[in-house]
């Protein structure tokens, strides 16, 4: 859904949304490797992410923007974003100011 201000009034929008699974069958070709997958989804990534069946689509890299870090490692670390790569067989292989950048174990 989303709301856009245009003076005092406020319009509401239903937007169609897939799951990344369901967007990957339909535009992948056939046969075709996934090397690097970047993910920015403004603050649903993780959704975005649970949303892929990761037995059939396992890219090489993936990208995935995180503004909140964390006030120290551990808290990166123990982060459901993080966790979940961990879960799927993932590992953290760089970052930058805002993304981590996970490599297929």
């Amino acid at each position: 859904m989303v709301r856009e201000k245009i003076g005092k009034e406020i319009r509401v929008e239903e937007i169609k949304t897939q799951t990344l699974e369901c967007v990957l069958d339909e535009f992948l070709p056939p046969n075709q490797t996934i090397d690097i997958l970047n993910i920015d989804a403004e603050g649903y990534d993780l959704e975005v992410l649970k949303s892929n069946n990761w037995e059939k689509y396992k890219p090489r890299f993936v990208v995935v923007e995180d503004y909140y870090h964390g006030k120290d490692l551990k808290d990166t670390l123990d982060s459901e974003k993080f966790q979940f790569f961990l879960k799927s067989g993932y590992r953290l292989v760089s970052f930058t100011c805002i993304s981590y950048i996970f490599s297929r174990v």
